[in-house]
């Protein structure tokens, strides 16, 4: 290498354990009604509604991404306006993301399927 510089990239198959290893955290969804607006140093949800912490529905990986699907049935958290989501991994309940928008309020004529993709890339 020129003039002694050091040289790193990410192999595609780093790039692939790092994948495989979030995928296989990935647990559950949540929904809230905090609207505070997302900061990188939250650990949770503000007011998590605690009936709508499920399983993930679906987990889909491709090369560079990590797509999953949280349900909220009809029977779940009603009368609630839905305002914050985030999704929660297995081993120590990592919070990964916390998405606010503008609140829905849940009845039991809805059911809420929240569907979340996660890149993996080189930049």
């Amino acid at each position: 290498m020129e003039g002694g510089g050091v040289s790193l990239v990410l192999t595609d198959n780093g790039r692939n354990r790092i994948r495989d290893a979030i995928n296989t955290d990935f647990s559950s969804g949540q929904t809230g009604t905090g609207t505070f607006p997302p900061e990188i140093s939250q650990t949770a949800l503000f007011f998590p509604i605690a009936a709508t912490l499920n399983a993930l529905s679906t987990k889909i990986v491709s090369a560079e991404t990590i797509t999953v699907t949280h349900v909220v049935t009809t029977g779940e958290g009603n009368s609630s306006y839905f305002s914050e989501w985030e999704i929660l991994g297995n081993s120590d309940a990592t919070d990964y993301n916390r998405i606010v928008r503008p609140g829905l309020l849940k009845t039991s004529n809805t059911q809420i399927t929240m569907i979340q993709s996660f890149n993996i890339e080189r930049i």
